[in-house]
């Protein structure tokens, strides 16, 4: 599929683990480069708002596959080798914590209740998004994908 022979391709990757964990690699990093995206000088919940919205986007383009490579990878980290387990977790341990922090921020600056524990309402954050992304992958319905940013805020702020 890449277009070069098998030789070629063990010349770069000396197997295929090395190959997953690169790009694996390339995937949190994107994520993490996202994440510097959203702009520091504005109220949290307008962060959060942004970061929503940004993923939304991105994955309603077809040009961002980062959110299905990483439920893939971590459907599948199972069966992977341990590096990859440990990346996997490390990253969903970093991206809870990224959400939680936020959601802290924005309870600290009056923009969220307090009714759930902050990692509970992150996990739920991420869950809808990741629910979101597997069910666009399987049933497709572009005219909805603008609202839903706004309805997990709304989820958040209820």
């Amino acid at each position: 599929a890449s277009g070069i022979t098998k030789g070629a391709f063990y010349h770069y990757f000396k197997t295929k683990d090395l190959l997953c964990q690169e790009v694996l690699d390339e995937v949190i990093n994107d994520y993490h480069k996202l994440v510097e995206y959203i702009a520091t000088d504005i109220e949290p919940i307008e962060q959060l708002r942004s970061i929503i919205h940004k993923i939304v986007e991105l994955n309603a383009s077809g040009h961002w596959v980062n959110c299905r490579l990483m439920l893939r990878f971590t459907s599948d980290s199972h069966e992977s080798n341990p590096v990859v387990q440990r990346k996997v977790r490390q990253f969903w341990q970093w991206y809870t914590n990224f959400y939680e922090d936020l959601i802290i921020r924005c309870r600290d600056g009056g923009q969220l209740g307090t009714q759930m524990e902050a990692k509970t309402l992150a996990k739920l954050l991420i869950s809808t998004m990741a629910g979101a992304v597997v069910l666009d992958k399987t049933a497709p319905d572009d005219s909805q994908s603008h609202c839903l940013a706004e309805a997990v805020i709304n989820i958040l702020l209820a």
